[in-house]
């Protein structure tokens, strides 16, 4: 097992990290080995060393749930290194989702495997498995073996979560995908069939699939059109193009086609299936439009993932909002801060006077008139340190920023404004739609109109 390690670093603005790093063979620390996860976010404050367990807890669920596993695995990491025999459990199921969704398989495995034995072998755990976090575990490990190949390991997770909560509908789903890949059509349908009751449209999509695969065209057909009138999404539209195109029914298809691309009109693969279904018509010309389409959304995404993966590196540095220009000029008020610090000497030395008289004039030791004298000059020169600093750090921070964006501005046109919509997109947590906001910016080269700071 892959073991992940918390290092103190600092981030660009000279705060304290800890960010995460892989121990390799050797015993050196590299940086994650996920395709999809961001070295940069796999960092956490290091003030959340102090808080507790159940916080902690908290705060990897949400961004689990929010998608965040990047944030989510570093924070499952440190509840590893803070759990004990009691909240064991919970901490390997924070870590082990998160690598479950940044797609290492082997090592989500091994996480979800501690939580489910802790939860067996324990019997304080019982409110959990009557909660269904045991299921939960049981099906998100079956998905693993699922992507990693391992399918009658998938087939014993999902049967074991259907025996500890029978009425677990998607449980069911996963049992009956697993086992069309098995080839075991008619027990895929089997599984379909109790699953539908749990209401979930897909079971249309799938079983007509499975019977697709037995050759059983009317029904496969039936269920087909079932899932498109329900449902009506693009993905359906393609599977369903999919089988009338195999079945010969190229007209048929074509307007399947026509209907992912109507409704899904930047997603490649609906041109490229639409191309497949105009030549087997003969109608090249238009087949050759689809296939160029579909060449530049490709491009198109690939530039979306660049940038997407640059503005999550900003954020994950510590570029939480976007300084203006005049950031960069900020400046110090001494005035302000001598005025400020004096009222709290003033201020503080009236305070500790009464508290003075009124308890410490009736105690012997000297120690209460000593602190009368030192307290008040220790706050007034916290206070003026602080209106002194704040300004300089907030200069020193754009600074940064807007050398960051430079050097990103110089590779990706438009970055800056794209930056401005990630962080407007995750505040409001939409990020669901940034690629659809954004593109303009960064679509036929995009042109640089946020970036301003003439002096970097």
């Amino acid at each position: 097992m892959s073991k992940y390690v918390l290092k103190d670093e600092t981030d660009p603005f000279g705060n304290p990290r800890l960010v995460l790093r892989q121990q390799t063979s050797n015993g050196e620390f590299a940086p994650i080995a996920a395709r999809n996860a961001t070295q940069s976010l796999l960092a956490l404050p290091k003030s959340l060393q102090t808080e507790g367990f159940p916080r902690l807890y908290e705060m990897g669920f949400q961004h689990v749930k929010a998608g965040e596993y990047e944030q989510a695995f570093a924070i499952g990491s440190l509840l590893v290194t803070k759990c004990d025999n009691q909240t064991r459990v919970e901490a390997y199921q924070v870590r082990g989702t998160a690598l479950f969704g940044l797609e290492l398989y082997p090592d989500a495995i091994n996480d979800l495997t501690i939580a489910i034995g802790g939860i067996q072998n324990d019997a304080r755990y019982r409110e959990l498995i009557d909660g269904g976090i045991l299921t939960e575990l049981f099906i998100t490990r079956a998905e693993c073996y699922r992507e990693t190949n391992d399918l009658k390991k998938a087939l014993d997770d999902y049967s074991a979560a259907i025996r500890v909560t029978p009425d677990k509908y998607d449980a069911y789903i996963g049992r009956a995908q697993t086992l069309s890949a098995m080839k075991a059509h008619e027990l895929a349908i089997a599984d379909f069939n109790i699953a539908w009751k749990g209401g979930n449209c897909y079971v249309h999509l799938g079983r007509a699939q499975a019977y697709a695969a037995l050759g059983d065209t009317p029904r496969a057909l039936a269920d087909f059109e079932s899932y498109s009138k329900l449902v009506a999404d693009a993905y359906g539209f393609r599977e369903f193009g999919k089988y009338l195109l195999s079945l010969g029914r190229s007209q048929d298809a074509l307007q399947q086609f026509q209907k992912a691309v109507d409704m899904a009109p930047t997603h490649r693969e609906n041109y490229q299936l639409r191309a497949g279904a105009f030549r087997s018509i003969g109608n090249d010309s238009a087949a050759e439009q689809d296939e160029a389409t579909a060449l530049k959304l490709k491009a198109l995404d690939d530039k979306y993932t660049t940038y997407l993966r640059a503005a999550k590196e900003m954020h994950g540095l510590g570029f939480t909002k976007v300084p203006a220009d005049a950031d960069t000029r900020t400046r110090p008020n001494y005035l302000t801060s001598i005025v400020l610090g004096v009222l709290t000497l003033v201020g503080s030395y009236g305070v500790l006077a009464v508290v003075y008289s009124v308890v410490l004039s009736k105690s012997d030791s000297g120690c209460g008139a000593i602190g009368i004298i030192i307290l008040p000059f220790v706050l007034a020169g916290w206070v003026i340190r602080e209106r002194i600093q704040k300004p300089r750090q907030q200069a020193r921070n754009a600074e940064i920023y807007f050398r960051e964006i430079a050097a990103r501005e110089a590779q990706m046109p438009a970055f800056s404004e794209f930056f401005k919509e990630y962080i407007k997109a995750r505040n409001g947590s939409d990020l669901s739609q940034l690629e659809q906001r954004t593109r303009p910016l960064f679509e036929d080269g995009g042109a640089a109109q946020g970036f301003t700071k003439s002096s970097i």
